[in-house]
């Protein structure tokens, strides 16, 4: 699918191959998936997730890619929280703001172009409440995004991105803002690195 994409100007590619039965089962074999919140649809469909019918949340278009593929994010708030699974990039318009968490738990993922803000206080107690944005696969590259507005109950210390993990190697930030962490009577960070992490980038 990649590979054919990619002969032909990265055109949208669907691999009717392993289509299967309900049509709403169908997920991972798009290799570019488009996602609008003003004029996406709910509806998961085989051939849905393209650039004139778009899924309306990121979490249908990471479910839609195939691994190594791209999903693309119009301009727009989006109300949720996402885990990247599988190795991709999440590429954002300008404008494109995410009101979650985001995990990456996958390896050789790119998150390009998305302002992530949490509308919810974090307790920094579990794992996947600890941060705005939790790193956890390698050959991760995150780039010209912001990680903003970030709260914590003032319980437990939190973080705006928090790597960690025996696994992780090769994480790179770089032309990114983090802006306005809150937490009162706790610690608070912007970027925390824990674990047996290696080759971790910080840059501009």
């Amino acid at each position: 699918v990649l590979a054919l994409s990619s002969a032909n100007n990265n055109a949208y590619v669907l691999d009717r191959r392993t289509e299967v039965s309900p049509a709403s089962a169908q997920i991972g074999n798009r290799s570019n998936v488009w996602v609008s919140n003003t004029t996406g649809t709910t509806v998961v469909g085989s051939a849905n997730g393209n650039m004139d019918l778009p899924y309306k949340t990121i979490a249908l278009g990471l479910d839609a890619v195939v691994p190594g593929g791209t999903v693309y994010v119009a301009t727009g708030t989006y109300n949720e929280n996402i885990n990247i699974n599988k190795g991709l990039k999440l590429v954002g318009d300008d404008g494109a703001v995410l009101n979650g968490k985001v995990i990456i738990s996958a390896d050789n993922v790119t998150l390009d172009k998305l302002e992530i803000a949490p509308t919810t206080t974090l307790s920094g107690v579990a794992s996947d409440d600890k941060a705005a944005l939790r790193i956890d696969g390698s050959h991760v590259l995150v780039e010209n995004s912001t990680v903003k507005n970030v709260s914590g109950l003032g319980s437990k210390s939190i973080e705006a991105v928090y790597i960690t993990s025996s696994a992780s190697t090769d994480i790179t930030i770089q032309n990114s803002k983090i802006n306005n962490i809150n937490n009162p009577g706790k610690g608070s960070y912007g970027i925390m690195v824990q674990g047996e992490v290696t080759n971790v980038n910080i840059l501009n």
